[in-house]
């Protein structure tokens, strides 16, 4: 790693307050003993504002016998997403995703159990990375944040207000399911729960949508199957 790589680390590291990394993976199915991550995407964001900083996305190779495999619903919906058609042309295995991803987190969050994995019923991603991306899961916190468990609490102790969350366009891509997370929980802070003033105040000047484009068009395209956030200086 060059000094020039090992000093803008650093700098991005102090900027980026309590990081959530967000997570989400589309499977071969949901037995995370035998099924497989088919593509996957991991989102930093800044914990307080909630701001998109980095991606990394990636598409794994399948082969016809595991896409074959796959149940009548992933059939259907990955066929419909072009994912099916994305794995198997994709190059990438298992052991250069998981080299990728680990080296993207130890960029932007070099300290270790620092970053907080975070997403939708994102427990079911982390038996899946458990065993496919032990090193990546070990380098984040053992604490998570599911945005399903507030939506089930919410649900419980103020329906009323539950109906007026924006409908999810569950469009099943890695990365729409993780912006569609991130707004849930925008929308929870805003709505549901009692935040300081301040922290409201700071949330309302970033729009999570525009901002996480931003940071997907600036990514670089290692391959034509990932496509990485690469850490700037701190000059930049």
């Amino acid at each position: 790693m060059s000094q020039g790589i090992s000093k803008s680390i650093t700098g991005i590291s102090k900027r980026i307050r309590q990081p959530l990394v967000w997570v989400d993976c589309e499977m071969t199915g949901l037995d995370h003993l035998k099924d497989r991550i088919m593509e996957i995407c991991c989102v930093i964001t800044d914990g307080c504002s909630l701001k998109p900083l980095a991606i990394h996305e990636t598409t794994l190779k399948m082969s016809t016998k595991e896409i074959d495999g796959m149940g009548e619903w992933c059939l259907r919906q990955h066929g419909a997403s072009g994912l099916t058609h994305r794995c198997l042309e994709s190059t990438i295995t298992l052991e250069q995703g998981q080299r990728e991803l680990t080296e993207f987190i130890r960029r932007w969050i070099p300290q270790k159990k620092m970053g907080v994995l975070s997403g939708n019923s994102v427990h079911m991603d982390r038996l899946f990375l458990l065993r496919e991306y032990p090193a990546f899961i070990n380098h984040l916190h053992y604490r998570i944040v599911d945005v399903s468990s507030i939506f089930e609490v919410c649900r419980r102790s103020n329906p009323k207000l539950l109906s007026q969350m924006p409908e999810k366009v569950k469009a099943h891509t890695a990365r729409s399911d993780i912006l569609e997370s991130i707004l849930q929980l925008q929308w929870f802070e805003k709505a549901y729960l009692q935040v300081d003033p301040e922290f409201q105040k700071e949330q309302e000047q970033v729009n999570i949508r525009d901002e996480l484009e931003k940071v997907y068009q600036e990514a670089t395209l290692i391959n034509p199957f990932t496509r990485s956030s690469i850490a700037k200086t701190e000059e930049a």
